[in-house]
């Protein structure tokens, strides 16, 4: 939802001092469209009556493909001095066009081709576009293929040509391409701007394993034309935030010139680095550049096929030419993945019934067997022409005729026997973009399959497809689908395959626990399952909850009956900082890792060959899961609780070590039998040596509190003493409040019997002008020992505030509550890559700032929306389906609540809805009594909401003791409600306002 066009030609022309044409788009002999035929598309000319002006009309059939190509038969050079700068293409569009995404397309002198995509606004009414890329070639661009594919443009760069994305079967389109200009920059690049870091390793995929410390090593290469002459200073941070830099020696490097700086201090851990190289010019300024790298014991590769747990990785190695495929089956190897789930692509294989090419699917099988791994193939997608309904829309997701469909499976199963085990039925066939079949017809298909694979090969092991979901998905085929699919296809399937993307708490915890088991039950599947395709995007910055999220819902999956886990995937599959479908990789598309990628190789180096043994049961929030093999017993723990948790465990281990993410091991003590371990977010591993049992026996330490902090009121908390030994101990706490609280540190002692539990109540008082600061945690520490000191540590919790609210008007102050974090954000097209272009991109993408106040009698509501594109199609009880505001209150004393819409309409006009009141209360009567005010300007839309008291039963007693509060903003950018962005859960997915903030009036 970036600003991405100019509609007006006149700021067009203005902006284009200088500019370059590129491209005669009054004929069409320089143009062509790529499989025209096959796709149903093509090229006409078309003039525009109001001005004459001629342009190239791409027209296309939204059923028979999902984009065009636009290409120059011949490619049109850049300027020769084109270094940075804009490449701007003007267009028409139709009213409403059903356009996703515009692309360039640019090749350079070795014919690879880079890739610019940018996403659509589409008119309200038919306008004259422009489409602004900003092309920078100094810099490398991971969307790119062919040529050398080395991510950097060799000069010259010419224009290859446009795509343009459109909906799924969205019918007829059209898109007149009038105009493009190259633009330069009239700023030049400084010297610093083209120097290029690189990372050397020892390998080619940016490893650093024991023992080659010394290979580690920084390489600046000078890619532009003017001589760089400098000092620089490279800054090493780990995961876990610890730095160190190193001051670099001068650097001078003409143009081309390659300068190798060895890394002369020794990492202090293994683990995931980023470095920053920071440059700075003799004529002064400062240009950052960033790589990373892993440094760890690898787990792999490992000879044999894969046995018990299955360690899988998802990616498309077929799309990649073979010395690329090798980098990737090396890069699986390493952090000991055995299995690598990819697609067959059935017409790859047979293009045309009797006619069989293997050379592809031969070549992968190969290439990944080297590295001690085998492919968990998808036997997809439907060969054009195979299938059943030969005037099918999308003929590549529809049902596949029986004899043919069969004939395919046998024959994949037949030449791959003893070097494809597994074999996945069709790829989320529960959703639309990849399917185009019910569930009743995809049940046939499954049972066909299983029976030509177990003809071709009866070792084989066949999955079904890899459900997408059981989300309330928008691309959902029918309700149902997987249920239906499960029961009906029943004896044709050894394994059951399940997706979900998304985080693991609270989002894979409720799907899994409250929809997938119950439904797996309510069909009567046995099967074992395998979490074949699930994982987290990383966009936005969020690399480590993404790093975490691995181990966490790879565990728990594990807990609950998978027979393995597949990441998806291994490379970003863009280049997209903020582009969720771009950036689920554990590496770049260069083959840089990523945090998750260090993650994988600390769980399989620490549960590789282990057995599941039971979830020990520490309370709510704390999540405790026990491994063993014939050596030692594996403890996987964290907290989801906000602060960090001691845990008592009891074991007969001979020693014990805890081990965090990045796989660094600290010794721990054992005393009487008894561990203790801190939990916090961040999971942790004990391992215990010699151990045949591993109990939880308590928390020493353990803060609760019911109670809401408030401005000049006691806030009571209790420690709860778990004595675990058998002997009376005394606990020492020193209580450290956090801003804001007296005391500001005070100690309690308490001597709790052997065996017994304690829990004395202890206050503390928050100051009078106590104002928290919305989405800033705030946290209160004790630090305790017990008798001797021996047991010692610290344990916190998170504190529940009042957000403090001035009275009066809600302007010329800091709102009260931001929306601009990627943990408030639900997106619905999580997993599904054809609306990738869909997923939250950060701030700017969607966020929000709202205010209340009073005036009068009156509750004010404001709320500042940033967003791109505003769309309402509906309206009434229907518009949380389009761009709107939902917000919720829950009174004291009020039996049921509030939950209200604001929304401005796709005509501009203002409308109140209100879907649920109090008893007592008319729903229709409380939205007539508000008032409420919408503007919109650029990208930022206002609402501004007047509501008496009396409409909600409020009044001034009731503000000054306080009620709960929450809001969200639902999104629609056209391809309907994508998700939504709240204050805090409880309103959007479900309704449960204990999760709301208390907000009180002063």
């Amino acid at each position: 939802m970036f600003k991405r066009f100019l509609l007006s030609t006149v700021l067009f022309l203005a902006a284009c001092a200088g500019a370059v044409p590129l491209g005669d788009f009054s004929s069409t002999a320089p143009w062509t469209v790529n499989d025209s035929e096959k796709r149903n598309q093509c090229m006409t000319l078309q003039t525009l009556p109001e001005s004459g002006e001629k342009g190239v009309k791409l027209s296309w059939d939204g059923y028979a493909f999902p984009y065009a190509e636009l290409h120059l038969r011949t490619p049109l050079p850049l300027p020769a001095d084109f270094r940075r700068g804009n490449v701007s293409l003007r267009l028409r569009l139709p009213a409403r066009a059903p356009v996703r995404s515009i692309s360039l397309r640019l090749v350079d002198a070795t014919g690879e081709i880079f890739q610019y995509q940018l996403r659509c606004l589409p008119p309200a009414e038919p306008k004259i576009l422009t489409v602004d890329y900003p092309v920078n070639l100094m810099e490398n661009k991971n969307s790119s293929w062919g040529g050398n594919n080395d991510k950097k443009f060799d000069l010259p760069v010419a224009l290859k040509g446009f795509t343009i994305d459109f909906e799924r079967e969205s019918g007829a389109g059209e898109a007149l391409f009038l105009g493009a200009e190259a633009i330069p920059e009239n700023t030049v690049p400084s010297a610093a701007d083209n120097i290029r870091l690189e990372i050397e390793t020892g390998n080619p995929v940016h490893v650093l394993t024991p023992g080659k410390a010394d290979q580690l090593r920084l390489v600046l290469r000078n890619a532009g034309d003017a001589r760089f002459r400098g000092k620089a200073e490279a800054v090493f941070e780990d995961f876990f935030g610890r730095t160190f830099s190193e001051k670099l020696p001068s650097v001078e490097l003409a143009a081309g010139e390659t300068m190798t700086c060895p890394v002369r201090t020794p990492l202090p851990a293994p683990g995931h680095w980023d470095v920053r190289l920071r440059l700075f010019p003799e004529d002064g300024g400062e240009v950052t550049k960033k790589r990373s790298f892993a440094s760890f014991k690898p787990a792999g590769p490992t000879p044999g096929k894969a046995e018990g747990f299955l360690w899988g990785i998802s990616s498309h190695p077929q799309l990649h030419p073979a010395p690329v495929q090798k980098l990737e089956a090396l890069a699986a190897a390493l952090v000991g993945a055995k299995v690598v789930r990819e697609d067959v692509y059935w017409h790859r294989v047979q293009p045309a019934r009797g006619q069989w090419d293997f050379r592809s699917f031969d070549q992968t099988v190969a290439i990944f067997a080297e590295q001690g791994i085998e492919l968990q193939a998808i036997l997809c997608y439907c060969a054009p022409w195979a299938a059943r309904d030969p005037g099918a829309k999308r003929p590549e997701k529809a049902e596949p005729e029986p004899e043919a469909w069969k004939t395919f499976c046998r024959e994949m199963a037949k030449r791959y026997r003893g070097r494809v085990r597994f074999w996945e039925v069709w790829n989320e066939p529960d959703v639309t973009p990849f399917s185009g079949f019910s569930s009743a017809s995809y049940a046939k298909m499954m049972l066909n399959a299983y029976k030509a694979v177990k003809t071709g090969n009866p070792d084989a092991r066949v999955l079904t497809g890899g459900f997408a979901t059981l989300a309330n998905h928008p691309m959902l085929r029918e309700p149902g689908y997987q249920e239906n699919a499960l029961r009906l296809g029943k004896g044709g399937y050894d394994i059951h395959a399940y997706h979900e993307h998304g985080d693991f708490h609270p989002h894979f915890v409720r799907m899994v626990e409250e929809r997938f088991l119950p439904m797996r039950k309510r069909a009567g599947v046995t099967e074992p399952w395998w979490a074949n395709e699930t994982a987290l995007t990383s966009s936005g910055g969020n690399e480590k909850p993404q790093a975490m999220a691995l181990y966490k819902k790879l565990i728990y999956a594990w807990s609950r009956g998978a027979v393995g886990y597949n990441w998806y995937d291994l490379r970003n599959d863009g280049d997209d900082p903020n582009h969720g479908e771009h950036n689920y990789g554990m590496m770049t598309r260069d083959f840089y890792p990523k945090p998750v990628y260090t993650v994988y190789n600390t769980l399989t180096t620490l549960f590789g060959g282990k057995k599941f043994v039971r979830q020990l049961n520490a309370g709510e929030g704390e999540w405790l899961f026990l491994f063993r093999d014939g050596e030692e017993m594996a403890l996987a723990a964290w907290s989801e609780n906000g602060g960090i948790l001691p845990v008592i465990v009891r074991t007969d281990a001979a020693s014990a070590e805890a081990v965090d993410l990045m796989n660094n091991p600290r010794p721990v003590e054992i005393h009487d039998g008894r561990i203790l371990l801190e939990t916090g977010s961040l999971p942790v591993t004990l391992r215990l040596r010699g151990a045949t049992r591993a109990e939880f026996a308590g928390n020493p330490v353990r803060l609760e509190s019911a109670d809401l902090a408030l401005p000049g009121k006691p806030y009571r908390f209790a420690a709860g003493l778990t004595n675990p030994f058998d002997k009376p101990v005394e606990f020492v706490l020193e209580f450290r409040a956090p801003a804001g609280f007296r005391p500001e540190k005070t100690e309690r002692r308490l001597t709790v019997p052997a065996g017994k539990t304690a829990a004395p109540v202890c206050e503390l008082r928050a100051d009078e002008n106590f104002r928290p600061v919305f989405g800033t945690p705030v946290t209160l520490t004790a630090d305790y020992r017990l008798s001797g000191g021996a047991v010692k540590g610290s344990v916190s919790m998170p504190v529940r505030v009042a957000q403090v609210i001035p009275q009066g008007a809600t302007t010329g102050r800091p709102p009260d509550f931001t929306l601009e974090h990627r943990r408030q954000v639900r997106e619905l097209f999580t997993g599904d890559p054809t609306r990738g272009h869909l997923l939250w991109k950060g701030p700017r993408d969607l966020s929000g700032r709202v205010s209340l106040g009073t005036e009068g009698a009156n509750l004010l509501l404001q709320v500042r929306v940033t967003d791109n594109i505003h769309h309402q199609p509906e309206r009434g009880a229907n518009a949380w389906m389009g761009d709107n505001i939902q917000f919720a209150l829950e009174l004291p004393g009020r039996k049921g609540g509030w939950e209200l819409g604001l929304t401005r309409l796709a005509d501009g006009s203002p409308e109140v809805w209100c879907w649920s009141a109090p008893d007592g209360f008319d729903p229709a009567a409380a939205a007539r009594g508000i008032v409420l005010a919408t503007s919109r300007e650029e990208s930022e839309t206002v609402y501004c909401a007047k509501i008496p008291f009396e409409t909600l039963g409020l009044t001034p007693e009731l503000l000054k003791e306080g009620f709960r509060f929450n809001l969200l903003i639902n999104d629609n950018d056209g391809g309907g409600r994508q998700g939504w962005i709240s204050i805090a859960p409880g309103i959007g997915e479900r309704k449960d306002p204990s999760q709301f903030p208390f907000v009180i009036f002063n």
